[in-house]
């Protein structure tokens, strides 16, 4: 009944077969899609490259996450760097606090240790009324008082080795 109606004969697409596009097959070899020429049958229009069905251009929405990703992974990079630099800065700060402690201690024994050898040294023998006390007392005096002259004498030398040649002392300087 209906095969009379235009609209039902087979020269016509119907509104499904519109809606469906049949899969193109184009072959060509590697040097015709790499170097399209003009007997090509792809068209090139400037600002378009030609690509093939496996080498789609990447979409907007590909393209959009994944310069997101990229820009996430370098804001994690960058934030790294910086508690990296940050954690640097505070063990340098911390390595610094601790030797200025170190070495306040340090001089808190060495002047404790003074003090105590200043107090031998200005102890009066002749109020001391044990002879072994005494004894004592006078030797380590003497420890002390040598200890020191040794204690110049190398601060004396040291100094000493940066300036052993001034003067005539075998250097190639004239007398003065």
């Amino acid at each position: 009944m209906v095969k009379n109606f235009k609209k039902f004969k087979d020269d016509v697409p119907t509104a499904r077969q519109v809606g469906r596009r049949q899969p193109q097959s184009v072959n060509f070899d590697s040097s015709q899609s790499d170097n399209p020429t003009s007997k090509s049958p792809i068209s090139t229009s400037p600002g378009l490259s030609s690509f093939t069905q496996s080498e789609r251009p990447i979409g907007v929405k590909k393209a959009k996450l994944k310069r997101k990703n990229n820009d996430h992974e370098s804001s994690i990079v960058e934030s790294i760097d910086t508690n990296n630099n940050r954690l640097i800065d505070m063990l340098d700060k911390a390595s610094l606090d601790m030797q200025v402690a170190f070495d306040i201690e340090r001089e808190k024994i060495a002047m404790k240790k003074d003090k105590d050898e200043w107090k031998f040294i200005m102890k009066d023998l002749n109020s001391i009324a044990d002879p072994n006390v005494r004894e004592y007392v006078r030797a380590q005096q003497i420890k002390i008082i040598q200890k020191r002259n040794q204690q110049e004498q190398g601060s004396a030398s040291n100094f000493g080795n940066y300036f052993n040649d001034i003067g005539h002392s075998g250097s190639d300087l004239p007398d003065y």
